[in-house]
Parts: C-alpha cells; sequence; structure tokens
C-alpha cells in the first residue's frame, strides 16, 4: 500500500546537508537560512518520535499519515474549501443542462 506523510517541524540537520555535497555537483556549502529557523527545529518532534508515529501508521495501513495534532484546523480549513467549489459545479451543472 502507499502512505502520504504530512509532517510539520521536526528536530533535523536536513538545513546543515550541504556540507556534504559531492564536488561534483558543486562542492560543499552552507544555507545561509539555518540560523534563522535553528531555534524552531530545535522546538520541533523528535526525529525517533516521528520514526514511530510512522512505522506505526505504514503497520496500520494509514493513508494520511500526520504528525502534529495543530495541524489539524489547517487540514479542515482546506478540505472545506474544496468542498465550497462544489457549488460552482452546482451553478454550472444548472446553466448547463444535457
Amino acid at each position: 500500500s502507499v502512505s502520504v506523510l504530512f509532517p510539520d517541524t521536526t528536530q533535523s540537520n536536513l538545513f546543515t546537508v550541504g556540507r556534504n555535497r559531492p564536488q561534483s555537483y558543486g562542492g560543499a556549502y552552507k544555507n545561509i537560512g539555518y540560523k534563522a529557523i535553528s531555534t524552531l527545529l530545535e522546538e520541533g518532534l523528535m526525529t525517533e518520535r516521528l520514526g514511530a508515529r510512522i512505522i506505526h501508521a505504514v503497520k496500520a495501513d494509514e493513508f494520511y499519515i500526520f504528525s502534529h495534532p495543530e495541524n489539524r484546523t489547517q487540514v479542515e480549513a482546506r478540505h472545506d474549501r474544496i468542498i465550497d467549489e462544489f457549488e460552482n459545479l452546482d451553478c454550472w451543472l444548472s446553466s448547463h443542462p444535457d
């Protein structure tokens, strides 16, 4: 089966990986934005906890994998906007009968 992960801020060194870029791809670089988000990353979900969440969700055959409950509001708002668009379809259908 397939799962879709929706992670949020997670403690990781993702923004420091430029130091390991091979010379064949231009060599190492420093991400200048790292300092601005380093505090945010430090307060994020620990990678071990995210990993445990992912393993549980995959074993439970969950399609959507959410890691941060505070994202529920954003997802609900997006879903509401999508559902509201059916109003446009209804209007179009009423003015374009078969």
